[in-house]
């Protein structure tokens, strides 16, 4: 008896996942993120240990690694923040900024798909544009626009 309680608990989460599902940016731009990171500490410690035997290596040199490693920093931690959250009734969309704002599907204006794919919905006070390499996107975009 114990377990059927538990086996429909179980179906019901299971249920429930299925109604809500996450759209984030795809795991190769954070990797890419990475590679900057890498290759910006890299660079700077190679123009370090050349500048103790050569005077050839300027401040512009260090400047340049400094900014590749912030680059990849700040891009790391927009991917990471970016998300849309779909449920039965809402879509919540957090921005690289980590600010959430909740739309209801009831308040959605328009939504079309861009020059480049991209979905854009557009509700009475906002609009969330979703890049077509994110992931869910084609199930979004058939619940969205109903093909």
């Amino acid at each position: 008896m114990k377990d059927n309680g538990i086996r429909e608990k179980n179906s019901v989460d299971a249920d429930n996942i299925s109604e809500i599902y996450d759209i984030k940016l795809p795991g190769a731009l954070a990797g890419l993120c990475v590679a900057w990171v890498v290759f910006g500490v890299i660079f700077t410690t190679t123009m370090l240990v050349t500048s103790k035997n050569s005077n050839t290596v300027t401040k512009g040199h260090y400047y340049l690694g400094m900014a590749c490693i912030a680059i990849g920093l700040i891009g790391f931690i927009f991917s990471k923040n970016w998300k849309v959250t779909v449920s039965e009734k809402n879509i919540i969309h957090t921005s690289v900024f980590g600010i959430t704002k909740e739309y209801s599907k009831d308040d959605i204006t328009d939504a079309k798909l861009g020059s480049k794919r991209e979905l854009v919905i557009r509700f009475k006070k906002g609009k969330v544009t979703i890049d077509p390499a994110a992931t869910n996107y084609s199930r979004l975009v058939c619940e969205v626009l109903e093909e």
